[in-house]
């Protein structure tokens, strides 16, 4: 049976060749836990057709929607996930005033089991067999000291997010789409971002065993550069 929830959207990142959206449910006494609406697609992204809006517009952050569902689905520690009704469109019912999003901030311990990286990131990953054991896949933080570092190899570039967390460095990788077209193409080097809030993710889980954290939208103050 079909039903319906009310998120604010904190994400709209890139995910195969769709998008993964993801929001914290707006409650009539505030707002509640984190939403991650997902298609039967092998993926589960969401593609463009999915988060078109009734009234033209492209579900993205801070948007207030109405999205039909079909039911739970939770994927190990994504258990935040619910399938889409793919038959019915989603509603843009208002925009959130970027000043409330410190009210939705989380304050996780840590951000997941720390001590695996890869060899760009830094405490970026996390064992299939470890993640197996984890309850939640999402979180809204106030990093400290973000930054943006792209590199290039000669052949390829990457654009990842550092910072720091309850006094932990972090270097994820970046799948915000707004973030990725400022920064591709950049020199290499390291740029700083000023304040502001960031929404990360624990990844499904890859062939190579590993679940990957993700910085999924960069909300707030962006930084330098100008989104």
């Amino acid at each position: 049976m079909s039903y319906g929830i009310r998120i604010v959207c904190l994400a709209s990142s890139w995910k195969h060749a769709g998008r993964c959206i993801a929001g914290k449910q707006v409650l009539a006494s505030g707002f509640g836990g984190w939403v991650r609406p997902v298609s039967a697609r092998s993926g589960a992204e969401i593609s463009d057709e999915e988060r078109q809006c009734t009234d033209g517009s492209m579900a993205g952050p801070l948007d207030v929607l109405d999205i039909p569902l079909e039911r739970p689905v939770p994927e190990l520690h994504q258990t935040e996930n619910h399938l889409i009704d793919p038959r019915a469109q989603w509603v843009k019912a208002a925009t959130l005033p970027p000043a409330e999003l410190g009210t939705l901030v989380d304050h996780p311990d840590q951000l997941w089991p720390n001590g695996s990286s890869t060899g760009h990131g830094l405490n970026d990953r996390v064992s299939a067999r470890a993640a197996a054991e984890l309850h939640w896949s999402l979180a809204l933080i106030e990093p400290e000291e973000p930054f943006v570092l792209v590199q290039d190899d000669g052949k390829s570039q990457s654009v990842r997010a550092g910072f720091v967390y309850n006094g932990m460095p972090y270097n994820f990788s970046i799948t915000d789409p707004a973030l990725l077209r400022a920064f591709r193409g950049k020199p290499r080097g390291r740029y700083p971002l000023a304040e502001c809030w960031l929404c990360v993710s624990l990844g499904e889980r890859f062939e190579d065993g590993y679940c990957y954290k993700l910085a999924a939208a960069v909300l707030g103050k962006p930084g330098p550069a100008e989104l």
